[in-house]
């Protein structure tokens, strides 16, 4: 069928880690507790993936496409033993249009985990799960255009939404959600000026879900009088991220085919923030406590600001040819950067009590700081 592309392929990737085992005399398990020797173990893992995708024309300019995707992996030493992955695609593209182009994408995928499940007490809560080696279903969708209105303006637009939920992790990350959105644009205005401009959107949310007890209490997973999750004492933490982007740029043909200037400058805002859930009871000690809730005198605080930070860069690159071969820039950038978290707030190197005592803590200092840059550059440039 002329109208009718089909396509096949299957990759096979081996990775066998052979590096020297290297033996820790002693590790550190808790505050005052060393104990003996331990060797980590190196991860080898073999990837096979088979891939069908068929794309068909439904008119002049426009295709569908379809595909599904087959992803094993089998680990030696790693969080899981294997994992199965079907992953179903669909988009469609068209340029029936002269001027403008589009693309709809859909794609869905399943992950199996052959994750152990842990029954004995190993520090860990029996049915927490690490992210990237757990089971997960999962959405990806987008959509995107170009529009060419006349010879001068071209303008982009893409949007995108994502989510993972972790549909066997009874603790640890439960599901992820991201949004992006994104509208760029270039105009020319002569033949020696063309100017473009851009904004992105980023949206992230996660929420995470865990348990802090007291040995042998109500909430003590490994308890005989404990058996399933759903325990008050749990807590839940829903982690926000917002980022805002915005350039602007412009081609100045001063000279033409001989000198010109590249000016560019984008300024990103982030702002984040996580909240914290859990309930509030004391020990079983008193007649209106809860028997099967772990002391917890307090509901914890949110974070209202984590990792806050705002930057700026301007870019300015003066091109001159020499020659039909060479080529010569003179370039300068300024870069600043500023953060804002609440691990700065009341900061001190030197930890004290609240009566002023030293606390027995001299911290490194290695907070980031904000900084401001400067830099002046050239280069030399020869094309063949």
């Amino acid at each position: 069928m002329e109208k009718l592309d089909v396509k096949v392929r299957y990759k096979y990737d081996q990775h066998n880690n052979k590096t020297d085992e290297l033996t820790i005399a002693n590790y550190v398990r808790t505050d005052a507790t060393i104990e003996g020797s331990s060797t980590p173990t190196y991860v080898s893992y073999i990837k096979r993936i088979a891939e069908l995708e068929l794309a068909y024309e439904l008119m002049d300019r426009t295709t569908l496409t379809v595909g599904y995707e087959k992803e094993t992996n089998s680990f030696s030493n790693g969080s899981a033993d294997s994992e199965d992955e079907d992953i179903y695609k669909i988009s469609l593209n068209s340029r029936a249009l002269d001027w403008a182009t589009g693309r709809l994408s859909l794609e869905y995928f399943k992950k199996d985990s052959d994750y152990p499940d842990y029954t004995a007490a190993n520090a860990e809560l029996p049915w927490m799960r690490k992210f990237y080696a757990a089971s997960k279903d999962g959405l990806k969708a987008s959509a995107a255009a170009t529009l060419m209105p006349n010879d001068k303006l071209n303008v982009n637009l893409e949007l995108s939404y994502g989510k993972d939920d972790y549909k066997d992790s009874e603790f640890g990350l439960q599901d992820d959600r991201n949004y992006t959105g994104t509208v760029d644009a270039d105009y020319e205005v002569n033949k020696r000026l063309t100017l473009n401009a851009f904004y992105t959107y980023e949206n992230q949310k996660s929420m995470q879900r865990s348990r802090q007890w007291t040995p042998s209490s109500a909430g003590d997973p490994y308890s005989a009088t404990f058996s399933d999750v759903s325990d008050p004492s749990n807590w839940t933490l829903e982690v926000t991220d917002i980022v805002n982007t915005i350039g602007l740029g412009a081609e100045v043909g001063i000279i033409e085919d001989l000198l010109d200037l590249d000016l560019d400058g984008t300024y990103s805002k982030s702002n984040s923030k996580a909240d914290f859930g859990s309930a509030v009871g004391i020990a079983p000690a008193s007649p209106y406590s809860n028997p099967n809730m772990d002391n917890n005198a307090f509901v914890p605080l949110d974070f209202g600001n984590i990792d806050d930070t705002r930057m700026l860069t301007v870019n300015t690159r003066l091109n001159y040819k020499l020659s039909k071969a060479w080529s010569t820039t003179l370039g300068y950038q300024y870069q600043r950067w500023a953060i804002d978290d609440y691990q700065y707030d009341g900061y001190t190197p030197i930890m004290v009590t609240g009566s002023g005592a030293y606390n027995a803590l001299l911290s490194m200092d290695t907070l980031y700081k904000p900084y401001k840059v400067n830099t002046v550059y050239v280069t030399a440039t020869y094309s063949f």
